[in-house]
């Protein structure tokens, strides 16, 4: 349907619901990782919904026009997630952002999808109580929700998935359910909550959540340990969680990263491996007790304490969360090919070294790091989307780590999700599985307009996206 037909649909709907065209469409053709390959998708239309109901009436018009559907969060996705590959309507959710309840007692929150997660916290503040999964960008729920987003703090927090608690999701025909309990545990029925966790869209609309928070950390430590290989650094991480000790951060920068971080934070540029520690909790005896026992096992691997003030610490951390445009500065490259897998813990160093090779062996500059407390690598890799060569380089040197993982028995993706970016890698991971999972989004969305063109493989797309 031409573009101001559907826009006519939209707006003859009873609710009426807010809509924007021509130049504003343009912010919905990039995000953070996948646009920069010089792809713009823009929609044919987007719609700015503020209640359920709203939502629920545009999916039913799409669905009775066979037009895809797209949610939108902040465009601070990694791999086009949010894109409209195959046109159609975005949702952009970001006007459904209320704090539908507070449920304190029982360390729980009801949220609409459009909030971010920087605004739930500072709404959360003066309760005591905070959303703990920092993906770097100031991310909706929504969009964590169908990522499955994580950030450095997984390690003693978890993963978005284990905060969920409960879904309100608009299914492909327009209908409303509502998935999970608010009771501590459960045997009932099939866990559709983590079916949909995860999902980028495909399966349906999240518009809301019940969320499970934890008590805001007064006290916090940080240290920052050096170390000749990252072999000892890694061997640090294994060390300190076999002894009990769970920071709310283990990152590890590969010998190359440091020189890159000090430009923009008091980090010392020495080019050696380094741990990024950081400890939490409500009592200062007891994080202080943590952060010994980590200083304990760097010194029996050989490590180094460097020393930093606690504002310094913040400080590091914070420029961490900007290494990719510290990255661009340093080596002049205008794009950023971004690489995000996840290994067993034991595997990781090798995973860095696998990493390294390649990077090497292509002739190209490359930065690993990672939160190595839970296995998670990230790889920056600085090359040009407008030389085709070089970028055809570096896509063949990020396909080769992702299958590197697979090798060591891990994971295409950690924690940035497969979107349009990796779906030519699903099967390499999933084999078979991949045809379960084509089986469960033909059942919930037979007319394949839900967020077509992402997770599944081509061999394996139905309806629009096929």
């Amino acid at each position: 349907m031409a573009e101001s037909g559907l826009l006519e649909r939209i707006r003859a709907l009873p609710l009426a619901p807010e809509t924007r065209q021509g130049a504003a469409l343009r912010e919905y053709g990039r995000d953070e990782g996948f646009a920069r390959r010089g792809r713009r998708s823009a929609p044919d239309a987007v719609v700015v919904p503020r209640t359920v109901e709203e939502v629920q009436a545009v999916v039913r018009l799409a669905a009775e026009l066979g037009t895809p559907i797209v949610p939108w969060g902040t465009g601070s996705s990694l791999e086009g997630q949010g894109l409209a590959l195959h046109g159609g309507i975005t949702l952009d959710m970001r006007e459904m952002n209320r704090l539908r309840r507070l449920l304190i007692d029982d360390f729980q929150v009801e949220v609409d999808a459009g909030i971010t997660h920087p605004e739930l916290n500072r709404m959360l503040r003066p309760h005591g109580v905070f959303f703990p999964p920092n993906p770097g960008a100031p991310a909706t729920i929504g969009g964590m929700i169908g990522n499955n987003s994580s950030g450095s703090r997984a390690v003693k927090y978890g993963v978005t998935r284990d905060h969920v608690v409960a879904l309100e999701v608009v299914l492909a025909d327009g209908s409303l359910v509502r998935l999970g309990t608010r009771a501590s545990k459960t045997s009932s029925g099939y866990d559709l909550v983590d079916l949909f966790v995860g999902s980028e869209g495909t399966l349906g609309i999240v518009t809301g959540a019940v969320l499970r928070v934890s008590p805001t950390p007064t006290v916090e430590r940080g240290l920052v340990a050096r170390f000749d290989t990252v072999d000892a650094a890694a061997e640090v991480v294994r060390a300190v969680l076999g002894i009990g000790v769970r920071p709310a951060s283990l990152e590890l920068l590969e010998n190359s990263v440091a020189p890159v971080l000090a430009e923009s934070s008091p980090l010392q540029p020495r080019p050696v491996a380094t741990l990024l520690v950081a400890c939490d909790g409500g009592e200062e005896a007891a994080v202080d007790s943590e952060i010994g026992a980590v200083t304990e096992v760097v010194a029996e691997f050989g490590g180094e304490i460097e020393a930093t003030t606690r504002d310094q610490f913040r400080s590091i951390m914070s420029a961490r969360e900007q290494l990719g445009p510290a990255v661009v500065r340093a080596t002049g490259m205008p794009t950023l090919k971004l690489v995000d897998i996840a290994v067993p813990l034991s595997a990781f160093p090798d995973a860095v070294a696998f990493t390294r090779g390649v990077l090497d062996a292509a002739g190209l500059t490359g930065h690993v790091f990672g939160h190595a407390g839970d296995g998670n690598l990230h790889v920056l890799i600085a090359t040009d989307s407008r030389d085709d060569a070089h970028w055809a380089r570096a896509s063949e040197a990020a396909d080769e780590i992702v299958l590197g993982a697979l090798a060591l028995e891990g994971t295409i993706t950690g924690e940035h999700g497969i979107g349009a970016g990796k779906r030519h890698l699903l099967r390499a991971e999933h084999g078979g599985a991949v045809d379960v999972m084509m089986a469960i989004k033909r059942s919930l969305d037979p007319k394949g307009i839900m967020n077509p063109g992402k997770i599944l493989p081509d061999d394996a797309s139905v309806g629009v996206g096929s």
